[in-house]
Formats: structure tokens, C-alpha cells, sequence
């Protein structure tokens, strides 16, 4: 059994949350889930890993709207990532769909292959709801069916009608 802990990252940790999203959109599979190449990615300045971490940190504030959090392994090695969104009920989401109840959605899941099958999505989800203080809820691409069964696991269970998203076509998963 592996052992991690789970964590927010920290504002200062922003080349670490770039290495850790050019692992996952380097990840055939996990890459459906993101919608950048990884040439893309590589190619965004530090400023905006800056940016991106400053405001997804522990070190934003109670105010802050979003929240990564990190497993990481024993070693200090990042084996996973998870970001929360917080939305409020009529509220536009970020597919441009309205809300249907206060929560948080779940953004950028990625667990390193070594560490998938365990425990550890299923932790970043605990804290992201723990964060939250309410239901969670994600998007996943109808053929992802990794990524679905890892979703099941932890809780989720599909919703509602799918649609064609920025992922492609895309069916609503959540977890209360």
C-alpha cells in the first residue's frame, strides 16, 4: 500500500504545478481530460504558472474561489492533482452551462500512473469537498472510460443528458 498525503499546493510551488500538468498532458489517455496540447503547455510562460498557482494555493485566502490540491508520495514526489472550483447555483460554469447547486467542480485530475488503482483520487476528492463544504461535481469525455471507472470508485455517479463540451462530447458526473 502506498503511502501519500494530500495537501493545497503553495504559491511558491508554481514550477512543480507546471511539471505536474506537462506529466498529465503528456499521458495519452489523461490527455483527454485537458484541453491543451502538451506543446501548448510547454510553451506557457512562468508568469502564468505563477498566476495559476498563486490563485489555486493555500496562500490565496478563505476568498479564494479555487483550490489545487496535491498527493504526494513519501518522498515528496507529486503523484497526483486535483483542482476545485467553487459555484454557486445559477452561476455560468466554466462550460458555460448554469449551475444546478452550490459546490465545487472538479478541474485538471491527473494521478501518475504508478500510483492510479489506489487511493489516492479518491483523497483529492475528499479534500476538495472538505474545502468545498458541499457536492462535487466533474465533466469527463464519454470515452474515457478509465477515467470514469476511477470516478465511480470514488463516489461519483453519472447524471443527466451527455453534451458536447470543450472535451468533446462530455457527460456530467457527481458526488455528494
Amino acid at each position: 500500500m502506498q503511502r501519500f498525503t494530500v495537501r493545497p499546493i503553495h504559491a511558491d510551488e508554481w514550477e512543480r504545478v507546471r511539471d505536474l500538468r506537462l506529466r498529465a498532458v503528456h499521458d495519452p489517455v489523461a490527455a483527454l481530460a485537458f484541453v491543451d496540447s502538451a506543446e501548448h503547455t510547454a510553451s506557457l510562460p512562468d508568469t502564468f504558472w505563477q498566476d495559476r498557482a498563486a490563485g489555486g494555493s493555500d496562500d490565496a485566502g478563505d476568498a479564494a474561489t479555487a483550490r489545487q490540491f496535491i498527493a504526494e508520495d513519501e518522498s515528496g514526489t507529486w503523484i497526483g492533482s486535483a483542482t476545485g472550483l467553487l459555484e454557486r447555483v445559477g452561476d455560468p460554469d466554466y462550460e458555460g452551462r448554469a449551475v444546478p447547486r452550490d459546490g465545487s467542480s472538479v478541474v485538471g485530475v491527473f494521478v501518475a500512473p504508478e500510483a492510479r488503482g489506489g487511493a489516492v483520487l479518491a483523497a483529492l476528492f475528499d479534500a476538495i469537498g472538505g474545502w468545498a463544504d458541499g457536492p462535487l461535481r466533474l465533466y469527463v469525455h464519454t470515452g474515457n472510460a478509465r477515467a470514469r471507472r476511477g470516478y465511480e470508485k470514488a463516489g461519483f455517479r453519472e447524471v443527466g443528458a451527455e453534451f458536447t463540451g470543450a472535451l468533446g462530447p462530455t457527460m456530467e458526473m457527481r458526488r455528494s
